[in-house]
């Protein structure tokens, strides 16, 4: 029962009472090397403004941003997600990588379950030693 896209979807997740609305879209026309969830950024203001995530891949750079954003008159933090695997070769690693090739940046969100709260994490780790 796992669903299959073609490049994009919106997945509403509930967790406890809450809903979140999260946008998945693998390969973005907004995508930036200057920066990377510029391509996030874009399709939240453009398609999904109500998404409460937007993660964009496809480049391999990967980045995470809490974006303050306008909505009904409050300012409503929004989490930009670029995925990436820094793939492994000279020019990626040495450009865009701060540790190893071999280390992939998995970025992780802990959602709360009785209020619209969500902690954005670059590593599965930091993740992990929030929750315990």
């Amino acid at each position: 029962d796992i669903p299959v896209t073609i490049n994009r979807a919106i997945l509403e997740l509930k967790v406890g009472e809450v809903k979140y609305k999260i946008a998945l879209i693998h390969k973005s026309r907004f995508n930036s090397f200057l920066n990377p969830v510029h391509s996030s950024w874009r399709e939240l203001t453009l398609l999904y403004p109500d998404a409460d995530i937007v993660v964009t891949a496809h480049t391999h750079i990967p980045g995470l941003m809490v974006y303050p954003y306008p909505k009904d008159n409050t300012i409503t933090e929004r989490i930009l997600i670029k995925l990436g695997t820094l793939k492994n070769d000279i020019y990626q690693c040495s450009l865009f990588n701060p540790y190893d090739c071999s280390e992939i940046a998995t970025p992780v969100v802990v959602f709360y379950p009785d209020r619209r709260k969500i902690i954005p994490f670059f590593r599965v780790e930091d993740a992990v030693q929030f929750l315990f």
